[in-house]
């Protein structure tokens, strides 16, 4: 009975991942539709001498791929190192507390790979689940708007003294450019660089609130959580100082990837979660305490 049990948990573990998995790759579709040319934006008509958008094209101080490794790399790494540390320090105070040394060798085996993996595997797949969630809403809102960003005439390059641009108000049509190179300087609303950023970095602080595992000093965790904030700033203004985003559309991936970080922390990731049985709460604190014994039972608390 027992092992019909367990082979009947796997498969279902099996089938979550496999569905889980299907969720991830179809948040990805509207990346791969928009980098593979197969949807455009919505068409939108400009003047050729509109000077909101004749700004200098500017090279990228933190180009699109470089803040998306960063994005995804700071929190991930963080959140290897944290439940790691968690881990050590349960086993650490699990083992100096054993009878014996056979329960420090059942201790240290499979039950540290099965919490690690379920603590890694949780938080990890909650962020990627809000990275894409960010990033795909981003490519739709995008494609809807069809915004120009400000250096789009640079790119564009209409020919001004021509019967189109005479007539006022002229379409993509009128671009002496290639349509794909133009095509990718209207997707200007919301900025993908801010929103994915903020949405990072406020997982990341949202994380270490509640995940930090190192007590003292005091100072340190919110030391660590400005800079992140800092970062996110700097990466998503330097689109401003590059001509690739007004600031409106900046402000508004802030609150999109914002909102979907803090969202994503609430409602998916399970870390504010609070629902402990009164058993297990006196169970938990009396572990603090010193009162009992921690075995290997007992990992799965949040102590």
């Amino acid at each position: 009975m027992d092992l019909m049990k367990g082979i009947v948990k796997d498969k279902g573990c099996q089938l979550y991942a496999v569905v889980d998995l299907a969720v991830l790759l179809l948040l990805a579709v509207p990346l791969v539709l928009v980098k593979t040319h197969i949807l455009e934006p919505a068409d939108r008509l400009f003047y050729c001498d509109d000077v909101t958008l004749s700004f200098p094209a500017e090279k990228e101080r933190f180009p699109t791929w470089l803040v998306i490794v960063l994005s995804l790399a700071i929190p991930m790494l963080t959140i290897l190192i944290v439940e790691m540390e968690a881990v050590k320090s349960v086993l650490l105070k699990a083992a100096a507390k054993a009878k014996d040394i056979e329960e420090v060798v059942e201790m240290s085996h499979d039950k540290v790979y099965d919490i690690l993996h379920g603590r890694m595997t949780r938080a990890a797949l909650s962020f990627k689940f809000g990275f894409l969630m960010t990033d795909a809403s981003h490519w739709i809102t995008a494609l809807t708007v069809g915004e120009f960003q400000p250096n789009f005439l640079s790119y564009c390059r209409p020919n001004v003294t021509g019967q189109a641009c005479a007539m006022g108000l002229v379409s993509v049509g009128a671009c002496s450019r290639d349509g794909i190179d133009v095509n990718d300087h209207r997707l200007s609303y919301w900025s993908e660089n801010a929103a994915i950023a903020v949405y990072s970095m406020v997982f990341f602080n949202m994380y270490l609130q509640v995940r930090w595992p190192w007590g003292d000093p005091l100072l340190v965790r919110p030391l660590v959580q400005l800079l992140a904030l800092i970062l996110a700033q700097v990466v998503s203004l330097s689109q401003v100082a590059d001509n690739q985003h007004v600031f409106d559309e900046i402000l508004a991936g802030w609150v999109f990837g914002g909102t979907i970080a803090l969202l994503t922390i609430i409602f998916v990731s399970g870390l504010l979660d609070v629902k402990v049985s009164p058993d297990k709460l006196a169970k938990v604190t009396k572990l603090r305490r010193g009162e009992v014994h921690a075995t290997a039972s007992d990992w799965d608390s949040d102590y």
